[in-house]
């Protein structure tokens, strides 16, 4: 039950800190030349997890499987988008899936950081 209330409480911090880091404005290449926002996922856990995006209307746009202590760059169109949020080891993925609803701006960059309530450092992650 404590593994499950982390992971819950892992998609409420990755939720909550899905915000406009940067524009990319002027970055050849970059979101702002693209229409697209540049999401990175940063896994501060000893854990694999599964990120998948989906449109509101529920067509999947991506999956991706972010490894222990990884960063993975996605770029998606801007909008708003239903994401599921697996943990794949550890100690909570049996069952352990959180799908949320977030919207990206197109031009804009977030970091989101994949955390458990039982990841070292899982306050700071939580205070960011």
């Amino acid at each position: 039950m404590l593994a499950a209330g982390g992971l819950l409480a892992a998609g409420c911090v990755a939720a909550g800190c899905a915000t406009a880091g940067r524009d990319a404005a002027g970055v050849p290449g970059g979101a702002a030349t693209t229409g697209r926002a540049e999401v990175t996922l940063e896994n501060v856990t000893p854990y694999f997890w599964e990120i998948a995006v989906f449109t509101r209307a529920g067509a999947p746009v991506e999956t991706v499987q972010v490894g222990p202590r990884e960063a993975v760059p996605l770029e998606l169109p801007g909008g708003t988008y239903a994401i599921e949020l697996r943990l794949r080891s550890g100690p909570a993925m049996a069952e352990a899936v959180r799908r949320i609803e977030a919207t990206f701006e197109a031009g804009a960059a977030y970091v989101w950081p994949l955390a458990t309530l039982r990841t070292a450092g899982g306050a700071e992650v939580a205070a960011r």
